[in-house]
């Protein structure tokens, strides 16, 4: 699907933010289109336009962390309990169906934790995509959270500058191991 937006910018410069986005980045593709002064979904659609095969399940990891206003049982209703049911997070995003579980990590803590604790845990292939998401964390000025989820869908387009039930969503990062 082509957008009228894309027609705006010339092959050379799209094939750029498609490798940078593909090879280079290491903060998350959201950040390299508020770099570039591009819509997100560009970056997502030059990167199948240049790379078809695109990123495979895993090779990169959304990631959200706060904190859920609820306990653990409504933490794990919130995102979906695998059981033919849509899931309400997704829902929030616009999205019907569940997650992908083999492609999903959500930890909900009794307490509040340090964030750097908790993307400890995360399940990050590298080392670069969990300092990203700190980064992130960090520049939104969280300290401590009682969730993180991490989740390796590379189709799916979350929207921008919406914190779902608490939880900032802190963006897509490039995860495959070299």
């Amino acid at each position: 699907m082509t957008t009228k937006s894309t027609e705006e910018y010339s092959l050379e410069f799209r094939r750029d933010v498609a490798d940078e986005a593909y090879f280079r980045t290491t903060d998350g593709y959201e950040n390299l289109a508020k770099r570039r002064g591009i819509p997100n979904e560009l970056v997502w659609q030059w990167v199948e336009e240049f790379h078809p095969k695109g990123p495979q399940p895993n090779d990169v990891i959304h990631c959200w962390a706060g904190t859920f206003p609820g306990d653990t049982y409504a933490f794990y209703d919130y995102l979906g309990n695998d059981d033919g049911e849509d899931s309400a997070m997704l829902a929030d995003m616009g999205e019907t169906g569940e997650f992908d579980y083999d492609l999903f990590y959500a930890e909900f803590f009794d307490e509040p934790i340090a964030i750097a604790a908790a993307l400890a845990d995360a399940t990050f292939s590298t080392h670069s995509a969990e300092e990203a998401a700190l980064a992130q964390a960090v520049e939104l000025g969280i300290e401590h959270v009682n969730a993180v989820i991490c989740y390796g869908d590379p189709s799916l387009v979350v929207p921008e500058g919406i914190v779902f039930r608490g939880l900032h969503y802190l963006g897509v990062y490039p995860d495959k191991p070299e």
